[in-house]
């Protein structure tokens, strides 16, 4: 595998590519996607999904659709993540099939579930309760911030001292012991 950061490299362009159209540059994230699909020689699902988010950025819904067509009829052939398809289906503004191939990414443990928290293209998504819902399931919601502490002092073994606030440690609300200090 070539791993240099060249001209020629596809993940180098794809990441180019999403810095400018977050910076609003959408004639030079355009060059680099089209040069990232060029370079790609096969067909990639992410490559499909950065053109499909420059033509949302750029108000073309028929290039999300048509590049959602694209990616659909690949996924016949081999599998792709659902992950990357429910943000296409975001892109279209079609919130209720986002959410269930969200769902069935979590049933299928996809790997790309890990981006769900930073992902800059959810953004929108975070004051949805299915969104935070999702997070929880994943594992990826936030500790409230009087159980920092209390969670470290019962690592430690230390019982709680002071105040108790009104969060479960979510160790504890299964009926699990707390863990015991390790040697």
């Amino acid at each position: 595998m070539d791993f240099a950061l060249g001209e020629d490299n596809r993940v180098l362009r794809v990441f180019r590519g999403e810095i400018y159209l977050d910076r609003g540059q959408y004639e030079l994230a355009r060059m680099d996607f089209e040069k990232a699909w060029e370079l790609a020689g096969a067909f990639d699902p992410n490559v499909e999904l950065v053109l499909a988010s420059l033509g949302e950025a750029m108000g073309e819904t028929g290039a999300v659709q048509a590049s959602r067509g694209r990616v659909l009829e690949h996924g016949e052939r081999e599998p792709v993540s659902p992950y990357l398809l429910a943000l296409f289906y975001f892109a279209l503004g079609r919130n209720d099939e986002e959410f269930a191939l969200l769902e069935r990414a979590y049933a299928e443990r996809d790997g790309e579930l890990g981006m769900l928290k930073v992902d800059p293209r959810l953004a929108s998504r975070r004051s949805d309760p299915r969104y935070a819902e999702l997070l929880k399931r994943v594992g990826l919601a936030r500790w409230p911030r009087c159980q920092v502490g209390r969670r470290r002092r019962l690592a430690r073994g230390v019982p709680a001292r002071g105040k108790v606030c009104r969060h479960p440690v979510p160790s504890q609300q299964a009926g699990a012991p707390p863990r015991s200090r390790r040697r």
